[in-house]
C-alpha cells in the first residue's frame, strides 16, 4: 500500500483526484492577505479594548469628581482575569473535546458573536454617560462582554491557525505577521489620539468603531476565501489526507502523536511569548525614563507620549519586521530552533537591572542609558516576532499531513498559554525585584 509522510498507510478515497490536479496559483496573494486581515482580526477588538481600558473605563466611568471608585481599583485586574481564563479554557476545550466539523464556521460564528459585542459597546459609548448610581450594571455589562468577546477570540484564534495549517508555512506567518500589524496600528492610534483628541468618549467611539469595521471585512474576506480555488485545493488536500488516515475527528492517540512530533515547537511557542508577556508591556512601562542621567536624549518625546512611542511603537514596530522576515529566510531551522529560543531568557535580567519600580526595588539599577533601553526592547521584540513566526510556521510541518491542522490548533493554545503565564510570572519579577 502507498504511504504518506512518516509512514501512515495510504488508503485510497474518493478525493484523490484533488491530490493529482495541478496546484493553482494565489491570485493577486488574494489568501495570503485574507490571512493577514484574519491574523489582524483576531487581535484588534481586544488591543483596542486594553489601550482604551485606562482613560475611558477607569478614568472616566469609574473615577468621579477626582475620587477612584472601588471599581477603578480593581477593573484592570478583573479585565485581565475576565480576558485570560476564557481565551485558554476555550482553546483547551476545543482541542481536549476534539470537535470535529468545519473550521470555517468555527471562524464564522466568533466573528458574528463579536459583531454584536462590539456593536453593543459602540451603543454604551453612544447613549450612556457615567454617573455614580449607574457603575454597578455598567462594571458587570462591561466583564460579561469581555468574557463573552474572548471566549469567541478563543475559538477564532485556535481555528484560524489550525484553518491555514495545511497551506504553505507563510500563510501561516502571515497571521502571526497579521498580529504584529494589529499592535503597531493600535500604538501608532493611540500615540494620535492622545496628540490630537482631548474627548475621551469620542477616542473610545473611534476605537471600537474600527474594530466593528475589521471584524466586518474579515466576515467578507471568509466567502472571498471560499470563491478561490487556491484555498479550495489545499483544503481539499488536507481532507483527503486526513481521510486517507481515518483523522478527519482526531483521537486522543493521533493527538498524542501530533505532540509526540511537534513538542518541541510547542515549547518553543510557550517559552516565546512566556518571555515577551514577563516584559511587555508591564515591566516596561514600570521603568520611567532616567531623565538627565544620560545626557536626557528622550527629553525629545514629550512625556505623554514617551511609553507610546518607546515602549508601544517601538515593540510593535520591530515584532512586525520580525515576522517579515522571517516569511523570507527562516533560520536556524526546527532542529535548533530552541536555543535562539532558550537564550531570550536573558532579556528578563537585563530589564531587571533597568529603572523597573524605581521606588520600590531593592536590587541595584546595572543599566542607565535609555539608548539600552530602547535597544534592548527594539531587540526582545524583533526576536519575538520572528521566533514567534518560525515555531508556528514548524509546528504544522513536522507532523503526519494528516495531523497538521491539531499541530495548528495546538499551537495557538501554546501561544494563549505563553501570554497567560506571561502575566503571571510578572508578578514573580516584581516579587524578585522588590525583595532581594
Amino acid at each position: 500500500m502507498p504511504r504518506t509522510r512518516n509512514g501512515y498507510v495510504r488508503v485510497p478515497c474518493e478525493t484523490d483526484w484533488m491530490l493529482e490536479k495541478e496546484e493553482p496559483r494565489d491570485s493577486l496573494n488574494l489568501v495570503y492577505f485574507i490571512a493577514l486581515l484574519n491574523g489582524i482580526g483576531v487581535l484588534l477588538p481586544w488591543n483596542m479594548f486594553i489601550t482604551i481600558a485606562p482613560q475611558y473605563y477607569v478614568e472616566y466611568w469609574f473615577t468621579q469628581n477626582g475620587t477612584t471608585s472601588e471599581y477603578a481599583d480593581s477593573f484592570m485586574s478583573w479585565l485581565g482575569l475576565a480576558s485570560q481564563i476564557p481565551n485558554v479554557s476555550v482553546n483547551i476545550l476545543n482541542i481536549i473535546l476534539v470537535i470535529s466539523g468545519s473550521l470555517l464556521i468555527r471562524i464564522v460564528g466568533p466573528l458574528v458573536v463579536n459583531c454584536f459585542c462590539i456593536s453593543a459597546v459602540i451603543g454604551i459609548v453612544i447613549f450612556c454617560a457615567p454617573t455614580l448610581e449607574g457603575m454597578a450594571w455598567f462594571y458587570a455589562v462591561t466583564m460579561f462582554l469581555v468574557i463573552v468577546i474572548n471566549t469567541a477570540n478563543g475559538i477564532y484564534q485556535n481555528s484560524i491557525f489550525g484553518l491555514f495549517a495545511d497551506f504553505p508555512s507563510n500563510y501561516t506567518n502571515a497571521i502571526v505577521l497579521g498580529n504584529n500589524i494589529c499592535g503597531t496600528f493600535t500604538a501608532v492610534l493611540s500615540i494620535f489620539c492622545t496628540i490630537v483628541l482631548n474627548d475621551i468618549r469620542m477616542v473610545a467611539m473611534i476605537y471600537f468603531s474600527i474594530s466593528f469595521a475589521v471584524l466586518i471585512a474579515c466576515l467578507a474576506s471568509i466567502v472571498l476565501l471560499k470563491r478561490s480555488p487556491f484555498f479550495t485545493y489545499f483544503e481539499s488536500k488536507g481532507e483527503a489526507t486526513r481521510e486517507a488516515s481515518n483523522s478527519t475527528k482526531p483521537s486522543w492517540s493521533q493527538i498524542q502523536k501530533t505532540i509526540q512530533h511537534a513538542w518541541p515547537q510547542f515549547l518553543n511557542v510557550f517559552m516565546i511569548f512566556l518571555v515577551t508577556l514577563s516584559i511587555f508591556p508591564a515591566m516596561l512601562t514600570a521603568s520611567p525614563p532616567l531623565r538627565g542621567v544620560d545626557g536626557g536624549w528622550v527629553s525629545l518625546i514629550p512625556e505623554n507620549i514617551y511609553g507610546g512611542v518607546i515602549i508601544f511603537l517601538n515593540f510593535n514596530v520591530f515584532a512586525t519586521i520580525g515576522s517579515f522576515v522571517a516569511g523570507l529566510k527562516q533560520w536556524p531551522n526546527s532542529n535548533y530552533l530552541w536555543v535562539a529560543v532558550w537564550l531570550r531568557v536573558l532579556f528578563m535580567p537585563f530589564f531587571m537591572f533597568y529603572n523597573y519600580l524605581p521606588h520600590q526595588r531593592t536590587l541595584p539599577v546595572l543599566f542607565y542609558n535609555e539608548w539600552v533601553f530602547g535597544l534592548g526592547n527594539s531587540l526582545m521584540a524583533f526576536s519575538s516576532g520572528y521566533l514567534s513566526s518560525l515555531a508556528m510556521m514548524y509546528a504544522p510541518k513536522v507532523v503526519p499531513e494528516a495531523l497538521s491542522k491539531t499541530a495548528g490548533m495546538i499551537s495557538s493554545l501554546c501561544l494563549i498559554a505563553g501570554i497567560a503565564s506571561g502575566v503571571i510570572f510578572t508578578f514573580i519579577i516584581q516579587f524578585i525585584v522588590t525583595h532581594l
